[in-house]
């Protein structure tokens, strides 16, 4: 509403928390040890993420406000954050650091964790017809053309429509990763837990379209009655707008009788 001048509906709202809901009602799931331990690292991950998140979503916000204004097109803004975001990997790489990423009970985050001949290796695990190069190569891919929906989602239906649709698209990936891993990985077998967040992701989905069509239908008759009050309220349906109508078509009814007149006076 601030930077952009949107109000939501009640209806959209309840849309939005009943898919923060879905979402929540998952992620705690595998959290229950972490949780009551309470452990300083379990709070402070939560608290990373919640600001990552917030920061996100704030960024989101003033990307569709420079599409809307038209300062930036949703293509050159997604090859322009793509740029960036290579430009400060390959700068983090060259200064020895990468991306942490937690392998067992140790994390990784030098330099030396890392090699780009391991693109190349016969890797591929037992059950998944795949290697390391090559599922990296489709991850560039599909995150690519991730990318470029998103942005043209973001400039068409704007931040909280994308948000929606962003989080039905993680309900997704969660069905899907347990249908094609759970052969190889149990932990990505799919529960209880999982299909039910799964279902109200997707009733939130489905509450929010019509919630949305249904404030856009309320916007368009707010609008046009001010228009419809006009009409009926101008002068070109009274009769003082008549009247000159009538003394126009009396004068032409006595022009010709006057022409008459001249001419045989003639």
């Amino acid at each position: 509403k601030v930077l952009l001048g949107k109000v939501l509906s009640h209806a959209q709202w309840g849309s939005i928390a009943l898919l923060f809901v879905g979402l929540t009602y998952k992620s705690l799931g595998g959290s229950t040890a972490s949780l009551g331990d309470g452990s300083f690292s379990f709070v402070l991950g939560v608290c990373l993420i919640l600001v990552g998140c917030f920061t996100h979503a704030l960024v989101n916000v003033k990307n569709e406000a420079l599409i809307k204004n038209g300062t930036i097109s949703p293509k050159i803004l997604c090859a322009v954050i793509g740029v960036y975001a290579l430009g400060m990997w390959f700068a983090l790489y060259a200064c020895g650091v990468i991306i942490p990423e937690r392998n067992g009970q140790q994390w990784t985050w030098t330099r030396e964790s890392f090699s780009f001949a391991s693109l190349v290796v016969q890797d591929a695990a037992a059950g998944v017809p795949m290697r390391s190069g090559a599922a990296w190569l489709g991850f560039v891919f599909s995150t690519a053309v991730h990318a470029g929906a998103f942005f043209s989602l973001l400039g068409n239906v704007g931040t909280v429509s994308s948000g929606i649709v962003k989080g039905m698209t993680t309900s997704t990936y969660v069905l899907f990763s347990g249908w094609a891993f759970c052969g190889v990985d149990g932990s990505y077998c799919l529960t209880w837990r999982t299909l039910i967040s799964g279902a109200i992701c997707a009733i939130s989905v489905v509450c929010y379209s019509l919630a949305t069509t249904r404030a856009k239908a309320q916007a368009v008759a707010s609008a046009a009655q001010p228009v419809a009050n006009v009409i009926h309220g101008s002068e070109l349906v009274t009769d003082e707008a008549i009247k000159p109508i009538g003394t126009e078509e009396s004068l032409r009814q006595r022009t010709p009788a006057c022409t008459d007149d001249k001419i045989i006076g003639g």
